[in-house]
């Protein structure tokens, strides 16, 4: 759960610094906890990739999920609920 933590924390600070709004900070929190644990995973995968000596694997699959989470998303978003994906 350091994600959550370090976005706070970053959230916090923008608030502070009057960069974002304080009504939407959870939404920010999130957003960003998002995005770090993203990073943090393909990150992950890459060094992993590196270590074991091939990358080619490493970025065939991070194209084939990146590439399935993108429509995911952009579904999400066009109907509203991540319900829709559930059935």
């Amino acid at each position: 759960m350091w994600e959550r933590t370090l976005s706070q924390k970053l959230v916090r600070l923008f608030c502070e610094q009057k960069v974002i709004d304080e009504a939407k900070a959870d939404a920010y929190v999130y957003g960003y906890e998002l995005l770090i644990s993203s990073v943090v995973s393909v990150l992950l995968v890459v060094l992993i990739a590196v270590v074991c000596g091939d990358v080619r694997y490493a970025l065939s699959f991070l194209i084939g999920f990146i590439s399935i989470a993108h429509q995911m998303l952009f579904g999400i978003l066009r109907t509203g609920t991540y319900l829709h994906f559930a059935k």
